[in-house]
Formats: structure tokens, sequence, C-alpha cells
């Protein structure tokens, strides 16, 4: 069992919602834009990348490369 205080999360088109864990806020940001560069082009992962903090809150998201705060539409 992986514990971990930060996770990063999206909602993908064809399987189940993905997550990976961090270990800090900083981790957990670079983890999510890296994602969201990576997956840049790819159709399974149309949606943001988000960021959720040690209380279970979304912090920010990423889209594409480019960083959103929680409540920003995109």
């Amino acid at each position: 069992m992986i514990l971990s205080a930060y996770t990063v999360e999206t909602s993908s088109n064809g399987f189940a919602p993905c997550w990976w864990p961090a270990t800090s806020m900083k981790n957990a940001i670079a983890l999510a834009k890296s994602l969201s560069e990576q997956f840049r082009d790819d159709k399974r992962y149309p949606n943001s990348f988000w960021v959720i903090g040690s209380q279970d809150k979304p912090a920010c998201k990423f889209f594409r490369g480019e960083r959103y705060e929680a409540n920003q539409p995109i």
C-alpha cells in the first residue's frame, strides 16, 4: 500500500481514473506538469491533471503544460 499526502489525478477515456502519488507539493506540481506535457496529444487523456493537496483539496491543475488555478477555467 502506498501512502502519500499529495496526488496527481485525471480522468481518461476508455479506462478508470488515474492517480499518481507524490511525496511533496513541489513533486506533485512537477509531476502534473510533466504528465500534462507528455500526454499533450494523447486522446486518452483529454482532461486536466489535478494536483491534490494533503487535505484532499485541489491545489492547481495543468492542461497541455500550462498551469491553472483550481477554480480557473481552461
